[in-house]
């Protein structure tokens, strides 16, 4: 089988370290995954720890020049490791995941970290730094409020999509949402996880937030009127396709060819993930 054109994506990406409003960051890399940050009145929130402790460091870093404030709560959108296992650098935090996610970290958790690792040798470049597997300390079925002092902080489960267990957080004092890998901005998602059918139906739920700004799991911050509401289309067009050329679990090959061409996707380092999946989906 043709390598992960990711094993070859070995050149350095530019951090951004963006303030999308009041007390809230975005962290992105040029299609590296992203780490939201949260400041409330006591307290800080991360959302998505990265790949490694040494990568999450340079997110610490950058908090403590904005707050003296604590990083008491970590949230794990979803159990990828490249999300995950960096957990370890906040420490003191208390990490938060759906039972869902907790659910595939036992299921498939050391699978899925084995496999990153050999697909992202330059996110893993520090993996010794990594003790193992991260377990949330706090899990909830559906939904749960954190409060930072006055600011809320609501984490959904609007529904299956980049895997079983994806949540979204909100801000409702600044309607702005942290969406994890349920949208991918100017990328192509790994759906070697995906649920098809639902995730167009989570997609739906998610636009009915009506953000007024979205921070996706990688590209940048979506900050103008209307960014958290519509640019998330190709990515919607992207699963619609792949439902319609698979309805059911189906050899990959032509079909995937066909997604990518009538779903606009500007990275086309990610295009290679794509045709090296066996199948795709739709369950």
């Amino acid at each position: 089988m043709t390598p992960f054109a990711s094993t070859q994506d070995l050149n350095e990406k530019k951090v951004s370290f963006d303030e999308i409003g009041a007390g809230l960051y975005a962290y992105t890399a040029e299609g590296d995954p992203n780490t939201g940050v949260i400041v409330g009145d006591d307290a800080v929130m991360v959302i998505d720890a990265q790949a490694t402790p040494a990568l999450a460091g340079d997110v610490i870093a950058r908090i403590a020049k904005i707050t003296d404030k604590p990083v008491k709560y970590v949230l794990l959108t979803h159990y990828h490791a490249a999300r995950t296992l960096g957990a370890s650098a906040f420490k003191g935090a208390e990490i938060l995941a759906s039972d869902a996610t907790r659910h595939m970290i036992v299921e498939r958790g050391n699978e899925d970290m084995n496999s990153e690792i050999a697909r992202f040798p330059r996110l893993f470049r520090s993996v010794e730094t990594v003790p193992g597997l991260t377990w949330p300390t706090i899990t909830f079925p559906d939904q749960v409020s954190v409060w930072l002092g006055r600011r809320e902080v609501r984490i959904i489960h609007v529904g299956r999509g980049h895997t079983a267990g994806d949540v979204v957080a909100i801000v409702p004092d600044a309607g702005v949402v942290f969406s994890g890998d349920l949208v991918e901005y100017k990328s192509a998602c790994y759906c070697g996880d995906a649920h098809f059918v639902d995730w167009l139906a989570t997609l739906d739920h998610l636009a009915e937030l009506q953000a007024n700004a979205l921070v996706p799991g990688r590209g940048a911050a979506l900050t103008r009127p209307g960014d958290g509401r519509g640019r998330n289309r190709p990515h919607r067009r992207f699963c619609f396709n792949s439902l319609q050329f698979n309805p059911g679990k189906r050899k990959q090959g032509p079909f995937v060819e066909r997604c990518l061409r009538f779903s606009p996707i500007d990275d086309g380092s990610k295009v290679q993930e794509f045709r090296n999946l066996r199948t795709l989906s739709a369950v």
